[in-house]
Parts: C-alpha cells; structure tokens; sequence
C-alpha cells in the first residue's frame, strides 16, 4: 500500500484502540496495512501479537513479471513478520520462507470451519437452475497446483464453476470447450457455466 493519509491513519487508530482496550491478544488478518513500528508500540504493552495470511505474501519474490502493486501489497506486512509474535500461513513454504525472513514463530493454519455458519443452502427451483453443480472453485488463478486439480476435475466430466477466471487461465477455459464438445463415458455431456 502506498503512504497515504488513511494509512497513517489506521496505523494511529489502531494504536489508539489498542492503549485504550488492551487486549491481552490482537490477530492481524493479512496485515498488508500495518506499519512495523505500530506492531513495536503494541509489543510493548506486553500484548501478544498474532498475524493469520491465507494468500502468499512471498509471491511476488517468485514471479518476475509480477506487476508493481504486488511488491507494494506486501511491503508493510513482510516488514512486519520478524515482529509478529505468532506468524500463521494457509501454505507450508510460508512457513520456511518467514522464518528465513526472521519470524521468531511461523506455522500452518489450515482452512476451517464453523459448522452453525458454514453449512448446505437450501436453493429453491429456480435458484437451483443457475447455482446447482457439483463443485465451485471461488478465487483467482494461480499456477500453484491448484490448476491441476481443476483439470482433473474437467477430465473427469465433473459440472464445475470457477469464479474469478483470470486471462492466465486460457488453458483451463480451453480444456473445459474441449470436454464439452466430446461425449463423456456413460453419453453424458458435462455443463460448464459461469467462466466469465
């Protein structure tokens, strides 16, 4: 993030929060907006500082055409990871790459669930015509390993959705053309929707 008036002033609001609540625990989710010397202050009031990232903050360090607002999402929050007492990472590689960094704790925190939450929508007939499919990718492409198991899926006739199709992912809008072209075993032909 660029320094901007509202930067500094979350960072300010922030600490302001933090003095006056003292928590004995304050998480930062993917804390791309966080100054390290906020973390310092609240450190020093001897509340433990935790920080949960479920995207790659180390990724742009791996793509060279990454484009400039990549570097710049990630600046304040890697700067930060030394500090953080807990550092958590939806990727194991995080892991070993914030403890390179100087991480004094990083760890895995895999997906969860809370069941009175996240649990079946009941879809009326009409609703059911447009959603109603047997799996749905939500997110953005990326050649991580995930494309393979989009593939996989494609290949095995299964009726997928993938939301937030991005121009790299012309090979798997190929593959899905191809599959629904071709008759599947058992004369069924699968339906693939909402790729744009």
């Amino acid at each position: 993030p660029v320094l901007s008036g509202e930067i500094f002033r979350l960072n300010t609001d922030l600490w302001e929060t933090v003095k006056t609540l003292r928590p004995r625990k304050t998480l930062f989710w993917r804390p791309t907006h966080i100054f390290p010397n906020t973390i310092k202050k609240i450190k020093n009031l001897g509340i433990q500082t935790i920080s949960y990232n479920n995207d790659d903050p180390f990724s742009y360090k791996k793509v060279g055409h990454a484009p400039w607002h990549h570097r710049w999402l990630w600046f304040w929050c890697l700067k930060c990871v030394p500090l953080f007492d807990n550092n958590f990472f939806y990727r194991n590689k995080n892991v070993f790459e914030a403890k390179r960094l100087g991480a004094c704790h990083a760890e895995v925190m895999l997906p969860y669930i809370i069941p009175n939450q996240h649990r079946p929508v009941l879809l009326n007939n009409k609703e059911k015509k447009i959603f109603k499919t047997d799996v749905v990718f939500v997110g953005h492409y990326e050649r991580d390993g995930r494309e393979k198991s989009i593939k996989a899926l494609i290949k095995s006739a299964v009726d997928v959705k993938i939301k937030e199709l991005e121009p790299q992912a012309e090979e798997l809008k190929v593959l899905k053309e191809q599959m629904a072209r071709r008759a599947t075993p058992g004369g069924l032909t699968p339906k693939y929707r909402d790729w744009e």
